[in-house]
């Protein structure tokens, strides 16, 4: 594979492309409320339509099927073929509301789990501005340190990142 092909494909990877999903989402907003709990929560759908520009702009097809008694989260990369999955196995139960309720349960567990993404109140938090910060993988960090200094100065806002870490972006970057 050439230089040009292997950057290339570099910049086409699934990883990469997620990684910049969650530089530009922030957290989904709890806009929903379960009233048996009476608890807020992110809503599928809600979530899906902050994520599906995003999808649209870097190449990525969602597809969320039950098959084989699991429900799956599937992202694929147009651009490589490349996928991640995340899925989770659906309970044994006849009642189809509670079957129903399980699956969009699943599909946000998946999709959240899958693409790292927080949520934040729509209400205590937002007020206080409270906003809870995935942990910088090491993953992440090294695809931080092959970006531009506006891609670090994101992921320096979004995530919840080392002292080293700090360091680390902050030095390569020159950032102040």
């Amino acid at each position: 594979m050439s230089e040009t092909n292997k950057r290339e494909y570099e910049t086409a990877s699934i990883e990469n492309k997620i990684f910049k999903i969650q530089n530009e989402i922030g957290a989904i907003l709890k806009d929903a409320t379960n009233p048996f709990y009476k608890s807020k929560y992110a809503d599928i759908n809600s979530a899906l339509q902050q994520l599906q520009p995003l999808f649209k702009k870097y190449g990525i097809v969602i597809k969320q099927p039950p098959k084989d008694g699991k429900v799956l989260t599937i992202l694929t990369c147009v651009d490589t073929g490349q996928y991640v999955y995340s899925d989770l196995e659906l309970p044994i139960n006849d009642d189809p509301q509670k079957v129903g309720s399980t699956i969009t349960y699943y599909r946000r567990y998946t999709l959240f789990g899958l693409l790292g993404l927080n949520t934040e109140d729509d209400d205590g938090n937002t007020a206080s501005r409270v906003i809870s910060k995935n942990k910088l993988s090491k993953s992440q960090y090294q695809a931080t340190l092959k970006g531009t200094k506006e891609q670090a100065q994101k992921v320096l806002l979004n995530f919840d990142v080392t002292l080293e870490q700090q360091k680390g972006i902050k030095s390569k970057f020159n950032i102040k």
